[in-house]
């Protein structure tokens, strides 16, 4: 009788296991799918205004070589509707890759923020942890971005940390240039990485924010400075 119990548990067990082994490869397959889908018609709208758009609160795309970081931005009227929800507005534990609802547009502000989950199956902003590497950066020093009228930007990584509650890296607003200086220097302090990048009070920032899963509430950080 106990034989048959237990046997009945490792059964059910393993039933159990299957099935959410299956439906992870499945939500895995389908977020992925969902970008190849739409990564051409987005890119194409871009570049040419006239062309359908593809993807609603569309704001721009980001592109960080030698990653999986290949996405359209988004932006809604708060920082959390686009946390659980692909860019169809669907609802997903993968969210979408989005900008603060405090910056005007990508590249208007002294400083830009972009969103992504950290994702197990390397999706979304999974590969920006790569960045406390200091080979993977010195072999991938730029970021691309292309604004909502199809204009490029290219960005210049020059600091990636992870950080707690103990730092706040995401003030937009400066009251004026020394503030906006003193906040430079605390991220270029704070890089697990060496630059011979020179960040001053005319550049504008953008920059690239995930979970970090090693500690409590940790958040893992990659800065840029625009360069064209």
């Amino acid at each position: 009788m106990k034989l048959a119990l237990v046997k009945t548990i490792l059964f059910s067990f393993l039933i159990i296991s299957l099935f959410y082994i299956a439906t992870y490869f499945i939500e895995s397959s389908t977020n992925k799918n969902l970008y190849v889908s739409t990564q051409e018609s987005t890119k194409n709208h871009l570049m040419d205004r006239r062309k359908e758009a593809p993807v609603q609160n569309l704001v721009g795309w980001i592109e960080v070589t030698s990653t999986t970081i290949n996405y359209p931005v988004v932006q809604a009227d708060d920082n959390d509707f686009y946390l659980t929800r692909n860019i169809n507005k669907e609802n997903s534990k993968y969210g979408s890759i989005f900008m603060d609802f405090r910056n005007k547009g990508l590249g208007q502000d002294k400083h830009t923020i972009i969103y992504g989950h950290h994702m197990k199956d390397g999706s979304m902003f999974h590969d920006l942890s790569l960045y406390s590497n200091q080979s993977f950066y010195e072999e991938n020093t730029h970021i691309y971005t292309l604004s909502p009228e199809g204009e490029e930007m290219v960005w210049e990584v020059f600091s990636s940390y992870s950080v707690g509650a103990d730092f706040y890296y995401l003030d937009i607003d400066f009251a004026n240039p020394a503030q906006f200086t003193a906040f430079i220097e605390e991220l270029v302090e704070r890089s697990l990485i060496s630059t011979n990048t020179r960040v001053t009070e005319d550049d504008y920032i953008l920059t690239l924010s995930t979970c970090d899963y090693t500690f409590e509430n940790g958040r893992y950080v990659v800065h840029s400075k625009r360069t064209s």
